[in-house]
């Protein structure tokens, strides 16, 4: 309704941001169930193109002083279940992911998900020069970013 509405406007859809820092939300909600002696579901039948925080928050700044209208989608360049990054977090905190996390899938819950939602990269690609980066490659950059603090 937006794009529609206002045509000079941009709408930028995303998906599954995450970060390495230990604090934010979904991390604590994680580390809390082991805490707890709990193990923590992360569906595997579920397919998101996760997004590091970080990179989407360059890429919107940049966005901001842009002339790109409409829609545009900044996911993560590769689709994942909910599976791997999460696994991906635990083990880039130091955690045994073996012993704390079960994989499920989404139709043991009551979610009514649809398991897939890779969006199209393509006008994003062709529009903005920053690269989309991997859970490794945004590992990588957060772990050079601690060493220089």
């Amino acid at each position: 309704v937006i794009a529609l509405t206002y045509s000079a406007s941009l709408v930028v859809r995303t998906c599954l941001v995450y970060d390495f820092v230990l604090g934010n939300h979904q991390l604590n909600l994680m580390l809390n169930r082991i805490r707890n002696g709990k193990k923590t579901d992360l569906f595997d039948d579920e397919t998101r193109q996760p997004r590091w925080v970080w990179n989407l928050a360059n890429i919107l700044i940049r966005l901001v002083s842009s002339a790109i209208t409409g829609i545009l989608h900044v996911a993560g360049p590769v689709s994942l279940s909910r599976w791997q990054p999460g696994r991906a977090l635990f083990i880039y905190c130091g955690i045994a992911p073996q012993y704390i996390t079960r994989r499920v899938h989404s139709s043991s819950a009551d979610f009514h998900r649809p398991p897939d939602c890779t969006m199209s990269l393509a006008r994003f690609q062709h529009l903005v020069s920053i690269p989309l980066l991997t859970i490794g490659e945004s590992a990588n950059q957060q772990a050079k970013a601690i060493q220089l603090q």
